[in-house]
């Protein structure tokens, strides 16, 4: 049975009651986990709403581009099929290691099991992202980071999702930011402001 990192609730500092990235420091996510952090099962973890599940979430800017990902069917979250994403990442397990390091660790885990191996800056932690807008993000904490690199970024699961550039202009077209996941469109505005 999988393990999933969570932190209660309750030990975030204030009531965060918007859907929106947090600014926090990268040091007070290290703290956090460090101090709050423990395991439970997934299929526990999914309706323990007293908890959030952390997970990383790895956005890839190449120039005025943003590496978007479409889901198949065949990928195991049913909740997200067929959806859009601007973000890579995943749950963090207790292979990831140690929870002074688990979060890097496990944002370096999943960026080798989705993507082919690309050059890119050291990831740029933007803060926590909150979304209220759907089930599966009551029980899920983003923490955003931005990479750059100058590569071609290739899919290694082509049979569960798709991956291309997009730009913002081109995903904030009606028809293309309405496809997209919770998460993605609070990314895109969190950009959109800067």
């Amino acid at each position: 049975m999988e393990k999933v990192l969570v932190i209660p609730k309750s030990c975030l500092p204030e009531p965060l009651l918007e859907s929106r990235i947090y600014p926090v420091s990268e040091t007070w996510v290290s703290d956090l986990v460090v101090n709050q952090g423990q395991f439970l099962e997934r299929e526990l973890a999914e309706t323990r709403f007293d908890y959030y599940q952390l997970i990383p979430y790895v956005v890839i800017k190449r120039e005025k581009q943003l590496f978007c990902t479409a889901r198949t069917k065949k990928q195991t979250e049913t909740r997200l099929h067929d959806k859009l994403s601007i973000g890579v990442g995943g749950h963090l397990n207790p292979s990831d290691g140690d929870l002074s390091e688990i979060v890097v660790s496990g944002m370096a885990r999943e960026l080798e099991e989705e993507l082919y191996p690309f050059s890119k800056t050291k990831p740029s932690f933007q803060g926590l992202l909150i979304d209220y807008a759907t089930e599966v993000s009551l029980v899920h904490l983003g923490l955003v980071y931005f990479v750059e690199t100058s590569d071609e970024v290739m899919v290694k699961e082509t049979g569960k999702m798709r991956g291309q550039w997009l730009s913002l202009a081109e995903l904030t077209k009606p028809d293309v930011y309405s496809k997209l996941e919770t998460w993605s469109q609070i990314v895109i505005d969190y950009i959109k402001k800067d």
